[in-house]
């Protein structure tokens, strides 16, 4: 079984890199922005705002949630890009 890194936002910026990255692709191949994988990163961007919230209050539980969170949004836009 694979364990999966720590997430931190360094990672997290990656993965959000990759999947805009599928996107681009998208839209190039099919002429198309792929709504539905761009929704997904603006979620990616609430959550990050939670990050830095958090991070300020010193709620280390609910940083690492968001960061779940935001890496779970950025998988769904990479799916999404293909998908599309």
């Amino acid at each position: 079984m694979q364990t999966r890194k720590a997430l931190t936002l360094e990672l997290l910026r990656r993965r959000y890199r990759r999947a805009e990255r599928a996107i681009k692709r998208s839209a190039l191949i099919s002429g198309a922005v792929p709504v539905p994988a761009v929704n997904q990163l603006r979620y990616v961007g609430c959550h990050i705002f939670g990050v830095i919230e958090a991070q300020k209050a010193g709620d280390a539980a609910k940083e690492q949630s968001h960061l779940v969170k935001a890496d779970n949004h950025c998988d769904r836009a990479w799916f999404d890009a293909f998908d599309c």
